[in-house]
């Protein structure tokens, strides 16, 4: 039994190292951009940056809000966790279970570096979308996504 406990880990340290070089080498950037038509300024942006050079691992982190900006840096494993998590996401287009007149909209994307992108958007995200089978992968990729810009998902408008 501890000899199987020990080989899962050794894989799952082995592929988190596998993960780690392959995203390393061909993300560029990351994007989050959140906004609400109906309320001006409501819009919040953050975009995730690895340094180049930088012996140290870290990723640029800078955010948008209320017309102001803020950078800062997170690790290189915390980008990686978020990379993973967008990852998950099923769908391209990820809609509400419900319909709503004007609703908040959400995208993630990922830009490598050939210049490719990769979008995820979604509409009205809220407490309920951690539970709906449709936005739950977008919503767990946008809960590490503020919570590494140190903000709350209580900013999100519809939240």
């Amino acid at each position: 039994m501890i000899m199987r406990n020990g080989l899962l880990n050794l894989l799952f340290i082995s592929g988190l190292i596998g993960i780690q070089f392959c995203w390393s080498q061909k993300i560029e950037r990351m994007e989050f951009e959140h906004s609400n038509s109906i309320i001006i300024g409501s819009d919040i942006g953050v975009t995730l940056k690895p340094i180049k050079n930088n012996r140290k691992g870290k990723v640029r982190l800078i955010v948008r809000k209320d017309g102001e900006i803020f950078v800062s840096r997170i690790t290189n494993d915390r980008f990686l966790e978020i990379i993973n998590a967008v990852d998950q996401i099923k769908r391209d287009s990820l809609g509400a279970q419900y319909t709503y007149l004007d609703p908040s909209s959400s995208s993630i994307t990922i830009y490598n570096d050939k210049h490719d992108k990769k979008v995820y958007y979604t509409e009205n995200l809220t407490r309920n979308s951690q539970k709906s089978e449709n936005q739950k992968d977008f919503w767990y990729a946008t809960k590490l996504i503020i919570d590494a810009a140190r903000l709350r998902m209580e900013e999100l408008i519809d939240y």
